[in-house]
């Protein structure tokens, strides 16, 4: 019961929340709807306020106005913001304190400081380059010289660069501590196929843009070429014209007649289809986006060498975290020839071996040796050795079950910890002035030297 009068106290009236916007005569549209009462302490969003005017004009079967219907939905929304703990002061635009830009010719001197310890956005607006002093010229033998570069690339090629700082830092670490068939390998294998995608798509539309051009400039070659063959041809036109008219006017009505302002004309187009066929540039980018796709490729590769060459150091998918040794069961004794079909030999009594204390888990489940799934295991021949034959002859055979019980008992006592040496135990040798510790006068430097005598006294 007092719960429930403390949470009808925080109920309010509608009427009064709409009267205080001046819209007390639609309260008896909120009445008939049941929003009679307003949880004012509650922060209602703006899909519960427009959910409250929906059902209201849904039951009441009517359509608030525009300019009203804004009204009451400040009024509803914004109650919360006056209700009690939610008052905060209004701040002028002149309180606002303004923002200091640095002019517009300051340069970052960050020339001094290390290429890596640059942030990644900075990195891409500079480069370096090095440059080695003249002979007799003061200052360093090796100057380095910053300059600004304000040629942005795409955004491709600066995520193949982060996958590839990615791959190389994966290549640096552990294997131990990777599994097989890493998940991680494969999301780097697939941001990578995807900029291969992506980069070939771009690289066929710029393709086709470029096979465009080219047919605008060979139509303007032929324009070119067309138009300077009937430039020749009103020249000679001309000329054939006016091969009877008198040497003193002919120069004056040679240049005056239309053939010749039509030669002209003519020249000057196919000049104008000249220049602008030679503006015709090769696309850079698509040497650029094609290399990318070379390099992402060669990535690729290099994840799946890497995979290849540490699979025998990752963990399996099922297996812990922790080292787990191999059972002597499962070890291979001897040099001599073995095949698959030989039985297996006999499970040594497990009363036989004492777990040690510091692996408890890994003495009582016997893990099996990893394998790269779906692969078969191979077994190499083993050429014997006729030496170690001569002086082992039982090298090579299998071993009963007997003599690996032993083995195992003796494994498992090598895992207990020898008694703790004495305080005053020394290892034989290292100081060699040990031996003269306990003399009064330390080393007597007389005894070290060898004393000359003369044979007549």
């Amino acid at each position: 019961m007092p719960k429930q009068a403390a949470k009808q106290k925080e109920m309010m009236s509608t009427q009064v929340l709409l009267a205080s916007s001046g819209l007390a005569e639609f309260y008896k549209y909120f009445e008939q709807a049941g929003h009679g009462m307003f949880d004012a302490l509650t922060h209602s969003g703006d899909l519960r306020v427009e959910q409250i005017i929906l059902e209201v004009e849904a039951r009441c079967g009517i359509t608030f106005n525009a300019a009203v219907r804004i009204r009451i939905w400040k009024a509803l929304r914004y109650q919360w913001f006056r209700g009690p703990g939610h008052s905060l002061p209004f701040i002028e635009r002149t309180d606002v304190p303004e923002l200091v830009l640095p002019p517009l010719d300051w340069q970052e001197q960050d020339s001094k400081f290390k290429f890596s310890d640059l942030e990644s956005d900075r990195q891409r607006q500079v480069m370096r380059k090095q440059r080695q002093a003249a002979p007799g010229e003061a200052g360093q033998s090796l100057q380095t010289f910053q300059f600004e570069v304000y040629k942005r690339a795409i955004d491709l090629i600066y995520e193949f660069r982060d996958l590839e700082r990615c791959v190389q830092e994966w290549e640096r670490r552990n294997p131990r501590n990777m599994i097989q068939e890493d998940m991680r390998e494969e999301m780097m294998r697939i941001r990578l196929k995807g900029i291969v995608d992506h980069a070939n798509a771009n690289i066929a539309v710029r393709k086709s843009k470029a096979m465009q051009q080219k047919r605008f400039s060979t139509t303007l070659a032929m324009v070119q070429v067309v138009a300077l063959a009937l430039s020749a041809l009103m020249l000679f036109n001309c000329m054939t014209v006016l091969s009877g008219t008198p040497p003193e006017l002919l120069f004056t009505f040679f240049v005056s007649s239309k053939q010749f302002i039509c030669a002209i004309a003519f020249f000057m187009s196919s000049v104008f289809a000249n220049v602008v066929a030679e503006r015709r540039k090769g696309d850079p980018l698509i040497r650029e986006l094609k290399k990318t796709v070379l390099n992402c490729e060669r990535l690729i590769e290099r994840i799946s060498d890497f995979r290849i060459q540490t699979e025998e150091l990752r963990m399996a998918k099922s297996e812990d975290r922790r080292a787990v040794p191999v059972p002597i069961s499962q070890m291979t004794f001897g040099i001599a020839d073995r095949k698959e079909t030989e039985e297996e030999p006999p499970k040594p009594d497990p009363s036989m071996t004492k777990p040690s204390a510091a692996e408890p888990e890994a003495a009582k489940t016997e893990t099996e040796v990893r394998q790269r799934p779906g692969a078969k295991q191979k077994k190499k021949k083993k050429e014997k050795d006729k030496a170690l034959a001569l002086w082992a002859p039982d090298a090579g055979q299998k071993l009963d079950g007997h003599e690996i019980a032993v083995m195992q008992k003796q494994l498992a006592q090598s895992y207990k910890h020898l008694e703790a040496l004495p305080a005053d135990f020394r290892r034989p040798g290292n100081d060699r002035m040990w031996s003269f510790q306990d003399r009064l006068g330390g080393v007597k430097e007389d005894e070290l030297c060898v004393k000359i005598t003369t044979g007549n006294k």
